[in-house]
């Protein structure tokens, strides 16, 4: 099995106990993509989804925090799960059996990233040490 780091949002989570009372936390994440076009902008280009476990303690407290449409960035083990559906047909779906999940903030509208100015492509700080005119390092 690979390693995975992803980041997306989620579909509504469930969380569940297994026969022996194991907790897991199960929901869908989506995977959107996109593509820069001709004009300079950016185009969708798809989305991968994929269903993402986590268990037991952590599973527990993200259930309590964790909402559909939440934007969060998952690393753990990842593979490709064969299934059949009743009426016969295969199919295929990526899972991920998390280790950590990290809810991204979202960003309110108006508001300005604490890293804008400084590493978010806005103005450079009249502080910054590497801000020399010659682009060379402050040492």
């Amino acid at each position: 099995m690979s390693d995975a780091t992803v980041v997306g949002n989620i579909g509504e989570p469930a969380l569940k106990f297994t026969p022996s009372g194991k907790p897991v936390l199960e929901f869908s994440l989506a995977e959107n993509h996109s593509k820069k076009n001709q004009q300079g902008g950016w185009d969708e280009d798809g989305t991968t989804w994929r269903r993402v476990s986590i268990w037991d303690k952590k599973a527990e407290a993200l259930a309590e925090v964790l909402k559909k449409g939440d934007r969060v960035i998952v690393t753990g083990q990842e593979r490709m799960r064969e299934w059949e559906g009743k009426d016969g047909t295969a199919g295929k779906t990526l899972e991920i059996n998390a280790r950590d999940i990290g809810i991204i903030p979202r960003q309110q509208q108006g508001q300005q990233s604490s890293q804008q100015g400084n590493w978010g492509g806005g103005q450079q700080a009249a502080s910054d040490p590497w801000n020399g005119a010659d682009n060379s390092p402050p040492f």
